[in-house]
């Protein structure tokens, strides 16, 4: 079965965009195709039931749906996206310029205390070969963000010598201790790659497409207090590779 790697539908906004309302008109993203794939506590969990998705499963990771931004968050809920693409040079907003600087009127989390309702976020979309299922994998995490940072970096040197591949990575877990010694140890997620998967082998299917967008929109559940970044007052903002990955 063919794997369908989505390219986010859309124009970033980049460093070269002069105009500040068309800049604005051009921002969204946020797109999830297939299943979510989220990370909670050590583990990875897939669609609306949850699904646990096991620690070791290797999935073809498409670098070019890679999307980072904000998602502001209304009682649970993402209700706006500013997200673009990183290959097409997507510039994050400064926190300032996003609004909702009034933490009166911001949420209350589970302590009473208010709640940035813009937070940072990254999606990327990953599939399996084995049988095409889809996932975009979403965070605002510390963890999961420089997880896919690590991904980038570790994507970034080794692609010139796989133009034509994307790269394979396999789920891991990772952990470090917490500042406060009360939460004890954070898992991290971890994406290591570990062998590259033909380009031509993941080409889009159209009833693919038309079947991961029938699916209705999943609700997605804002990470723990622990693992969201704490953020300023007004922010700026290596494995093995094998030329056919052995299932």
């Amino acid at each position: 079965m063919t794997t369908a790697l989505v390219k986010p539908n859309m124009t970033a906004v980049t460093t070269t965009t002069d105009d500040p309302f068309l800049a604005y008109g051009k921002a969204g993203g946020g797109t999830i195709v297939g299943e979510l794939l989220k990370f909670a506590k050590g583990d990875y969990f897939a669609g609306q039931d949850s699904r646990e998705i096991p620690t070791g499963t290797r999935l073809v990771a498409n670098m070019e749906t890679l999307e980072t931004g904000w998602v502001c968050w209304r009682d649970g809920r993402p209700t706006e996206h500013r997200m673009g693409p990183v290959a097409e040079h997507f510039v994050p907003a400064w926190r300032k310029d996003l609004g909702d600087l009034d933490k009166a009127l911001w949420d209350r989390d589970d302590k009473n205390e208010p709640r940035d309702p813009w937070q940072r976020a990254e999606n990327i979309q990953l599939a399996d070969p084995r049988d095409g299922k889809v996932y975009t994998f979403s965070t605002s995490s510390v963890g999961g963000r420089n997880a896919l940072r690590d991904l980038c970096t570790d994507f970034a040197n080794k692609r010139r010598q796989h133009a034509e591949k994307h790269p394979v990575i396999e789920l891991g877990v990772d952990s470090y201790q917490h500042h406060n010694k009360q939460l004890g140890r954070i898992k991290t997620p971890t994406f290591v790659i570990v062998g590259w998967y033909p380009k031509d082998a993941v080409d889009l299917q159209p009833s693919q497409v038309a079947a991961a967008a029938s699916q209705p929109p999943q609700r997605i559940t804002p990470p723990p207090r622990e693992e969201a970044p704490p953020w300023p007052e007004h922010p700026g903002d290596p494995g093995p590779s094998y030329d056919d990955v052995p299932w």
